[in-house]
C-alpha cells in the first residue's frame, strides 16, 4: 500500500530474497527482487542493507540510506516492511508516484 492505497496490482509476482549470513556484532546483507516493479519504483531491484539502531524493529537500505521497520509475523511466515519513501524513485518518472507512507507484505 501507499498512504493507505493498495498497490497489489503495481507489483505483479513480487518476490524478495534477502541473503547473507547473520552476524551478532553488525554485518551486511544483500536483497533483491524479482518479478515487476513499477517504473519508477521506491525499490531499487536490489541492493545491500544492515540492522539499523533497533536491531529487533529496524533496518537501514545502505544504497540511499532509507530506514525500514519491519515485523515478523508468528512462525516467520509474514514479513511485513514500513518506510516513509521521500526519494526520486528507482528508475527514474514522476517522484509524486512513490513518495509517502509504504507498506509491503511478504508471506512464505
Amino acid at each position: 500500500t501507499l498512504d493507505g492505497t493498495p498497490r497489489t496490482d503495481d507489483f505483479p509476482g513480487l518476490t524478495l530474497t534477502i541473503s547473507g549470513t547473520f552476524n551478532s556484532t553488525g554485518g551486511t546483507y544483500a536483497y533483491s527482487f524479482t518479478g515487476t516493479r513499477p517504473n519508477p519504483s521506491p525499490w531499487p531491484a536490489s541492493g545491500t542493507w544492515q540492522f539499523d539502531a533497533n536491531p529487533n524493529s529496524q533496518i537501514i537500505r545502505l544504497d540511499d540510506g532509507q530506514k525500514i521497520n519491519y515485523t515478523l509475523g508468528s512462525n516467520n511466515a509474514q514479513l511485513t516492511l514500513e518506510f516513509n519513501y521521500q526519494g526520486s524513485g528507482f528508475a527514474g518518472g514522476r517522484v509524486e508516484i512513490v513518495n509517502g507512507n509504504w507498506q509491503f507484505v511478504f508471506t512464505k
